[in-house]
């Protein structure tokens, strides 16, 4: 990130990366008042984040998806202790239900300045999506910015993308498709969230997918198609 630039900038047709920020202090008066929906993440460790970081980004990202009453329920990829339910749901995503975030150290397909990148097909439907560590950590370095923090605002940012469908960045808030100093300040004070409009929208299109809180079953059908990073139309990117 260079803010001498005036920030990242992410968007780019037919392929847009994600920027995301965590909050230190949840926004007052956002709550929806929706059902509790469920959404499962398979969070793929490929970058090496020590255990105790990844609880707290997990825990920073249910915060900043609990105005959207939403539910995350956290299984780990590389985790040997896993069920044969938890290993199917990690092999068998579902959009609105069963998404994939894969942490790594860079992308192959990523451009100077990405944090991340979350792939659509031409529906606006996706289930992968990964977060770039190297940027981060430097950005980290050169900045009073908590790692735990902008980790769990990037990870938030790209299930928004996956959860709100194609163009989905907003002017403000969250899903801004740029990361400046202003906004690492608000990162910091816990203002940096998603709209009012877009936790709605998160809820609603979760709970119309059928995602019930706790609950998966791995007897469902595999479903048809899925979108991959071999099979993409457009991604969206902050």
């Amino acid at each position: 990130m260079d803010p001498a630039k005036g920030g990242i900038t992410l968007k780019r047709l037919m392929q847009y990366s994600l920027l995301t920020l965590s909050l230190a202090v949840p926004a007052m008066g956002q709550s929806v008042s929706s059902a509790e929906a469920g959404l499962t993440v398979c969070l793929m460790n490929d970058a090496g984040v020590a255990e105790a970081l990844e609880k707290e980004v997990e825990r920073r990202v249910d915060v900043l998806l609990e105005d959207a009453a939403i539910q995350i329920r956290w299984l780990h990829g590389g985790d040997p202790a896993r069920t044969a339910e938890e290993r199917w749901a990690c092999a068998h995503p579902e959009p609105m239900r069963v998404l994939i975030v894969h942490w790594m150290t860079t992308g192959k397909q990523a451009l100077p300045g990405e944090l991340g990148q979350a792939f659509l097909g031409e529906d606006g439907r996706g289930v992968i999506a990964d977060v770039f560590l190297d940027l981060m950590e430097r950005v980290t370095s050169e900045r009073e910015v908590n790692l735990a923090q902008l980790l769990a605002h990037v990870t938030a940012h790209e299930l928004g993308h996956l959860l709100l469908g194609a163009n989905a960045h907003s002017a403000a808030g969250l899903m801004q498709a740029k990361l400046n100093e202003e906004n690492l300040a608000k990162m910091a004070q816990g203002y940096f969230r998603f709209s009012r409009e877009q936790d709605k929208k998160i809820n609603e299109k979760v709970r119309a997918a059928g995602g019930v809180a706790n609950e998966r079953r791995g007897t469902a059908a595999c479903p048809e198609k899925v979108v991959t990073r071999g099979r993409v139309n457009q991604a969206e990117a902050m």
